[in-house]
């Protein structure tokens, strides 16, 4: 999950800080995680399914570190960076550097526990049951990029829902009982700037299912992609040509019954 707090700069409107659009432009759109985004005023309960939270933004509010507490409490993990819940909302003039790290009794000073292949300066520190792992600086976006890996094996996460091979692809998965929805755009360049920057190849669909038969379909084009297993569906189903900007939805439907054709 992503946990944006406040800039400090602008508090009341919680406007979105640089680390943030690094931490969103790696995790959701060039690492096609599947995420679930809390920003402030919002409700913290969204996030309870988390096991790893990607925390970002200089002002936390009472209400949000009491949650952060809990949720190391029950073994859950974050990452933070130097700057991340400096300020108090409440009282911002508390004397400590970093109140986050002072409410978790957190000694920056003190060495922590390092990661394997993690290159970034970090330690990890323990709270309860869980782990903060903190940044000693911001990580560039191409550093933080190649940092998830490692990253996501530290918190116990084994596998993604969905991937592709263009880094410009936006993905997200709905589902509704049985069936899955696949929201796709394949975005290069800014809103404003809409190069000509064509994307062809194939979708993989990695969520865990059920053995049996699948029926994928291209909603918005009425296209019928064919019938797959789980196995196919990780190998990927091809998703045509987008052009830049372009978005499709794909529907993964399990087939009841399934006879193949002679």
């Amino acid at each position: 999950g992503m946990m944006y707090l406040r800039s400090d700069y602008n508090c009341l409107k919680g406007t979105y800080g640089a680390e943030w659009r690094v931490m969103l432009q790696n995790l959701f759109l060039r690492a096609h995680l599947s995420m679930y985004i809390y920003r402030s005023r919002g409700n913290l309960g969204y996030l309870d399914n988390c096991r790893l939270l990607f925390i970002g933004g200089e002002v936390i509010s009472e209400s949000e570190m009491a949650y952060l507490k809990k949720f190391l409490d029950r073994g859950g993990r974050i990452m933070m960076e130097p700057t991340t819940g400096e300020y108090l909302l409440e009282d911002p003039d508390l004397p400590p550097d970093n109140y986050l790290l002072h409410a978790l009794g957190i000694d920056p000073l003190q060495p922590g526990e390092q990661i394997t292949d993690l290159k970034p300066a970090h330690d990890v520190y323990s709270y309860g049951k869980g782990k903060v792992l903190y940044f000693r600086s911001k990580p560039d976006k191409f550093t933080f990029y190649q940092t998830i890996p490692n990253i996501l094996k530290w918190a116990g996460i084994k596998h993604r829902l969905f991937d592709c091979d263009d880094l410009n692809m936006q993905m997200y998965l709905f589902r509704k009982d049985q069936n899955f929805y696949l929201a796709t755009t394949h975005s290069y360049g800014s809103h404003r700037d809409y190069q000509d920057n064509d994307w062809e190849g194939k979708i993989r669909f990695l969520h865990p299912l059920p053995k049996g038969k699948y029926r994928v379909k291209e909603i918005w084009y009425g296209k019928d992609l064919g019938v797959f297993t789980p196995k196919q569906l990780a190998a990927g189903f091809d998703a045509g040509k987008y052009h830049n900007k372009q978005m499709k939805i794909f529907s993964i439907t399990p087939i009841k019954n399934h006879k193949p054709k002679k």
